[in-house]
């Protein structure tokens, strides 16, 4: 483009978004610097250790397999976005076929439950979908916890596991009567 055209515009944010080929480049060029990868690794550690830090505490296995299983949950949990950041890397665009991607995010996956399932064993894995499906209700009883915490009298852990088998075998009922907001939405749903 000529000096002053609408990429270079585009570029000082002034003008046209610059085109897709040009942010691909620039996603290219920035996932391949070391220090961003490295920041996004340790991103992504210590978001699987404060989701599931309960559910590896209980399982009690030896430190090497823990840091596997630490890494297949945090490769399982970013399996879409590790997809597309390889596809950007190698010039590819999701887009352009999304059954193949979504063929590929499939058995990406399938491949890490098996990895996982090779570590914890079918009961373990069992153990992880019930943890995983109970994350809502562990986020209550974990806010509970923080208030009880200073009141002298906290949860044991087995009582917490407890509550948060009560509160998944029995729902919430929807409001009474949903008040609508200024945004269309209901309140009060969440």
């Amino acid at each position: 483009p000529a000096p002053g055209g609408p990429d270079a515009a585009g570029a000082r944010g002034g003008g046209l978004p610059m085109d897709a080929a040009r942010q691909q480049a620039l996603a290219r060029e920035l996932l391949a610097r070391p220090e961003v990868q490295a920041a996004i690794e340790l991103q992504r550690k210590a978001a699987v250790d404060q989701r599931y830090s309960a559910f590896l505490r209980n399982l009690n296995l030896p430190p090497e397999q823990l840091q596997k299983l630490t890494s297949l949950l945090a490769d399982r949990t970013n399996v879409r976005q590790d997809i597309v950041t390889a596809a950007l890397t190698q010039g590819v665009d999701p887009r352009s076929d999304p059954d193949g991607f979504r063929k590929l995010v499939t058995d990406t996956t399938n491949d890490i439950n098996a990895g996982i399932k090779a570590i914890v064993g079918d009961s373990g894995y069992g153990q992880l979908q019930s943890y995983e499906q109970t994350g809502a209700q562990r986020n209550v009883v974990d806010q509970l916890q923080q208030r009880l915490g200073n009141s002298g009298t906290p949860l044991t852990p087995a009582q917490a596991d407890q509550l948060v088998q009560i509160l998944a075998a029995n729902p919430a009922p929807p409001p009474a009567n949903p008040v609508r907001n200024d945004l269309g939405g209901l309140a009060g749903a969440g």
